[in-house]
């Protein structure tokens, strides 16, 4: 295990143009800042005897969020928006690094685009934020995803 720290710029996001068993990765080339918060809720088990606030983790909250540069005609900006307007979903893999790295890591999961918010900036290129949740119903439950090869 390597000691230096990960770069964003490093990092890379997927989408899946295969099947979740025979994946096709394809690069999300033109996308800039990526986040995925990730909060669990919290059953509060206190009871009298307890002196302090006892919890147990819930159900987990967890998000995909991301500025995509908008380009018409730009076949992974179609993806997107295809999937937001249809209400269908995307595969996707987000990694430390190269999905041809052995070990690079992060979270793979089929989600439904719940935000797709275009900007056009006067002196900015336009770009859009895309927010991915899991879906419900998915056949494959969101796991953190090693790279094995």
């Amino acid at each position: 295990m390597s000691d230096t720290p990960t770069v964003g710029l490093d990092c890379k996001l997927y989408y899946n143009a295969g099947t979740y068993a025979t994946p096709s990765w394809t690069l999300v080339p033109n996308v800039k800042d990526v986040s995925y918060p990730s909060g669990m809720g919290a059953a509060d088990g206190s009871t009298r005897s307890s002196t302090v606030r006892e919890f147990k983790p819930t159900l987990q909250d967890f998000s995909l969020t991301f500025t995509l540069r908008r380009s018409k005609g730009d076949s992974v900006y179609e993806v997107f928006r295809a999937a937001h307007y249809a209400r269908t979903t995307v595969e996707v893999l987000a990694l430390d690094g190269l999905v041809a790295t052995a070990g690079a890591e992060g979270p793979r999961f089929t989600g439904y685009v719940f935000g797709f918010n275009e900007s056009e900036s006067l002196e900015d290129f336009s770009e859009v934020e895309v927010e991915l949740r899991p879906a419900a119903g998915a056949a494959n439950a969101l796991e953190w995803h090693t790279v094995s090869t």
